[in-house]
Protein backbone atom coordinates (compact mmCIF):
# COMPACT_ATOMS: atom_id res chain seq x y z
CA UNK A 1 0.00 0.00 0.00
CA UNK A 2 1.33 3.46 -0.58
CA UNK A 3 1.60 6.19 1.87
CA UNK A 4 -0.85 8.45 -0.38
CA UNK A 5 -3.34 5.66 0.11
CA UNK A 6 -2.01 4.69 3.73
CA UNK A 7 -3.25 8.43 4.41
CA UNK A 8 -6.62 8.27 2.78
CA UNK A 9 -6.78 4.85 4.72
CA UNK A 10 -6.30 6.55 7.95
CA UNK A 11 -8.94 9.44 7.23
CA UNK A 12 -11.39 6.67 6.37
CA UNK A 13 -10.76 5.11 10.04
CA UNK A 14 -10.79 8.55 11.71
CA UNK A 15 -14.03 9.21 10.08
CA UNK A 16 -15.28 6.02 10.94
CA UNK A 17 -14.44 6.19 14.39
CA UNK A 18 -16.39 9.04 14.67
CA UNK A 19 -19.54 8.03 13.27
CA UNK A 20 -18.94 4.91 15.42
CA UNK A 21 -18.92 7.09 18.41
CA UNK A 22 -21.81 9.48 17.58
CA UNK A 23 -24.05 6.04 17.27
CA UNK A 24 -22.62 4.81 20.71
CA UNK A 25 -25.31 4.49 22.97
CA UNK A 26 -25.57 6.81 25.75
CA UNK A 27 -24.69 6.29 29.62
CA UNK A 28 -26.77 6.76 32.77
CA UNK A 29 -24.37 9.02 34.44
CA UNK A 30 -22.37 10.77 31.46
CA UNK A 31 -25.14 10.48 28.92
CA UNK A 32 -24.04 11.86 25.69
CA UNK A 33 -21.01 12.34 27.14
CA UNK A 34 -19.76 8.92 26.86
CA UNK A 35 -19.40 9.64 22.88
CA UNK A 36 -16.09 11.62 23.97
CA UNK A 37 -15.13 9.18 26.49
CA UNK A 38 -15.08 6.32 24.14
CA UNK A 39 -12.87 8.03 21.61
CA UNK A 40 -10.48 9.63 24.31
CA UNK A 41 -10.04 6.27 25.91
CA UNK A 42 -9.54 4.55 22.54
CA UNK A 43 -7.12 6.54 21.17
CA UNK A 44 -5.11 7.09 24.27
CA UNK A 45 -4.54 3.20 25.03
CA UNK A 46 -3.71 2.45 21.31
CA UNK A 47 -0.94 5.90 21.87
CA UNK A 48 0.36 3.58 24.71
CA UNK A 49 0.41 0.71 22.78
CA UNK A 50 2.85 2.17 20.28
CA UNK A 51 4.66 3.93 23.35
CA UNK A 52 5.33 0.87 25.20
CA UNK A 53 6.32 -1.01 21.75
CA UNK A 54 8.41 1.81 21.38
CA UNK A 55 9.99 1.13 24.38
CA UNK A 56 10.30 -2.63 23.61
CA UNK A 57 12.38 -1.71 20.20
CA UNK A 58 14.32 0.44 22.41
CA UNK A 59 15.55 -2.65 24.76
CA UNK A 60 16.86 -4.22 21.46
CA UNK A 61 18.64 -1.54 20.20
CA UNK A 62 20.10 -1.78 23.50
CA UNK A 63 20.60 -5.59 23.64
CA UNK A 64 21.63 -5.80 20.53
CA UNK A 65 23.01 -2.54 19.14
CA UNK A 66 21.88 -1.59 15.60
CA UNK A 67 19.52 1.44 14.12
CA UNK A 68 16.93 -0.75 13.02
CA UNK A 69 15.11 -1.28 16.10
CA UNK A 70 15.90 2.14 16.84
CA UNK A 71 14.31 3.74 13.68
CA UNK A 72 11.12 1.38 14.45
CA UNK A 73 11.27 2.63 18.26
CA UNK A 74 11.14 6.24 16.90
CA UNK A 75 8.47 5.46 14.77
CA UNK A 76 6.49 3.36 16.88
CA UNK A 77 6.29 6.46 19.66
CA UNK A 78 6.26 9.12 17.22
CA UNK A 79 2.54 6.89 16.34
CA UNK A 80 1.98 6.29 20.31
CA UNK A 81 2.46 9.92 20.71
CA UNK A 82 -0.04 11.13 17.42
CA UNK A 83 -2.85 9.17 18.91
CA UNK A 84 -2.05 9.90 22.61
CA UNK A 85 -1.93 13.28 21.93
CA UNK A 86 -5.69 13.06 20.22
CA UNK A 87 -6.77 11.16 23.26
CA UNK A 88 -5.44 13.90 25.49
CA UNK A 89 -7.28 16.75 23.33
CA UNK A 90 -10.50 14.82 23.60
CA UNK A 91 -10.32 14.17 26.95
CA UNK A 92 -10.30 18.19 27.17
CA UNK A 93 -13.74 18.13 25.30
CA UNK A 94 -14.71 15.19 27.48
CA UNK A 95 -13.97 17.53 30.55
CA UNK A 96 -15.54 20.43 29.47
CA UNK A 97 -18.75 18.81 28.74
CA UNK A 98 -18.85 16.03 31.72
CA UNK A 99 -17.91 18.10 34.35
CA UNK A 100 -18.72 22.04 33.07
CA UNK A 101 -14.99 22.81 32.79
CA UNK A 102 -11.29 21.72 32.62
CA UNK A 103 -9.22 21.09 35.75
CA UNK A 104 -5.94 22.36 34.66
CA UNK A 105 -4.41 20.70 37.78
CA UNK A 106 -5.74 17.45 37.35
CA UNK A 107 -2.87 14.99 37.98
CA UNK A 108 -4.33 12.64 35.15
CA UNK A 109 -4.36 15.77 32.87
CA UNK A 110 -0.99 17.00 34.05
CA UNK A 111 0.83 13.52 33.40
CA UNK A 112 -0.48 13.35 29.88
CA UNK A 113 0.66 16.71 29.57
CA UNK A 114 4.32 15.82 30.59
CA UNK A 115 4.24 12.87 28.62
CA UNK A 116 3.49 14.34 25.25
CA UNK A 117 6.24 17.04 25.92
CA UNK A 118 8.70 14.00 27.09
CA UNK A 119 8.11 11.99 23.75
CA UNK A 120 8.24 15.41 21.46
CA UNK A 121 11.72 16.01 22.94
CA UNK A 122 12.65 12.74 23.03
CA UNK A 123 11.02 11.76 18.80
CA UNK A 124 13.42 15.43 17.67
CA UNK A 125 16.82 13.92 19.80
CA UNK A 126 16.96 10.37 18.94
CA UNK A 127 16.97 11.43 15.12
CA UNK A 128 19.55 10.66 13.04
CA UNK A 129 21.50 9.71 17.29
CA UNK A 130 24.73 8.20 16.04
CA UNK A 131 24.49 5.72 19.28
CA UNK A 132 22.02 2.99 19.03
CA UNK A 133 22.07 1.90 22.91
CA UNK A 134 21.61 6.13 24.16
CA UNK A 135 18.61 6.11 21.48
CA UNK A 136 16.96 2.64 23.02
CA UNK A 137 17.59 3.41 26.06
CA UNK A 138 16.08 6.72 26.26
CA UNK A 139 12.77 4.51 24.40
CA UNK A 140 12.80 2.53 26.64
CA UNK A 141 13.23 5.00 29.63
CA UNK A 142 10.29 7.20 28.32
CA UNK A 143 7.79 3.82 28.17
CA UNK A 144 9.12 3.18 31.73
CA UNK A 145 8.50 6.71 32.94
CA UNK A 146 4.70 6.64 30.75
CA UNK A 147 3.36 3.86 32.67
CA UNK A 148 5.06 4.88 36.46
CA UNK A 149 3.44 8.74 35.38
CA UNK A 150 0.15 7.23 34.95
CA UNK A 151 -0.11 4.82 37.64
CA UNK A 152 1.29 7.47 40.33
CA UNK A 153 -1.24 10.35 39.08
CA UNK A 154 -4.28 10.64 41.50
CA UNK A 155 -7.68 10.67 40.46
CA UNK A 156 -9.61 13.53 41.40
CA UNK A 157 -12.42 14.55 38.83
CA UNK A 158 -11.35 11.90 36.30
CA UNK A 159 -12.99 8.64 36.63
CA UNK A 160 -11.11 5.31 37.31
CA UNK A 161 -12.52 3.33 34.05
CA UNK A 162 -15.51 4.34 33.62
CA UNK A 163 -16.23 1.99 30.43
CA UNK A 164 -14.61 -0.75 32.31
CA UNK A 165 -16.97 -0.62 35.12
CA UNK A 166 -19.97 -0.28 33.23
CA UNK A 167 -22.69 -3.08 33.44
CA UNK A 168 -23.73 -2.65 29.82
CA UNK A 169 -22.94 -4.90 26.75
CA UNK A 170 -23.36 -2.26 24.52
CA UNK A 171 -21.06 0.68 26.35
CA UNK A 172 -18.44 -2.27 26.59
CA UNK A 173 -18.68 -3.33 22.90
CA UNK A 174 -18.80 0.09 21.34
CA UNK A 175 -15.61 0.50 23.41
CA UNK A 176 -13.84 -2.62 22.24
CA UNK A 177 -14.95 -1.11 18.68
CA UNK A 178 -13.38 1.42 18.81
CA UNK A 179 -10.50 0.33 20.48
CA UNK A 180 -10.12 -2.10 17.26
CA UNK A 181 -10.63 0.91 15.02
CA UNK A 182 -8.01 2.76 16.84
CA UNK A 183 -5.37 -0.13 16.81
CA UNK A 184 -5.84 0.10 13.17
CA UNK A 185 -5.20 3.85 13.00
CA UNK A 186 -1.91 3.11 15.21
CA UNK A 187 -0.66 0.51 12.33
CA UNK A 188 -1.54 2.79 9.66
CA UNK A 189 0.40 5.66 11.08
CA UNK A 190 3.33 3.49 11.81
CA UNK A 191 3.60 2.31 7.93
CA UNK A 192 3.43 6.27 7.36
CA UNK A 193 6.69 7.33 9.57
CA UNK A 194 8.04 3.94 8.65
CA UNK A 195 12.04 4.10 8.85
CA UNK A 196 14.17 3.33 5.50
CA UNK A 197 15.64 0.39 5.98
CA UNK A 198 19.33 0.65 7.43
CA UNK A 199 22.34 -1.35 7.38
CA UNK A 200 22.97 -2.51 10.89
CA UNK A 201 26.06 -0.92 13.08
CA UNK A 202 27.62 -1.12 16.30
Amino acid sequence: MSRRRTFFALLLVGGAMVAWALLAPAERQLGDGIRLVYLHVSATWAGLMGIYGAGLMGAAGVAAPSRIPVGWARTLGGAGLVLFFVGFVVSLASAHVSWGGILWVEPRLLASAGIIALGSILSWTTQGMDSPRVAGTAWLGFAVVTSVSLQAAGLFFHPDEPIASSTSDAIRWTFFGLFGLATVALFLLVFLMRPEPEESSG
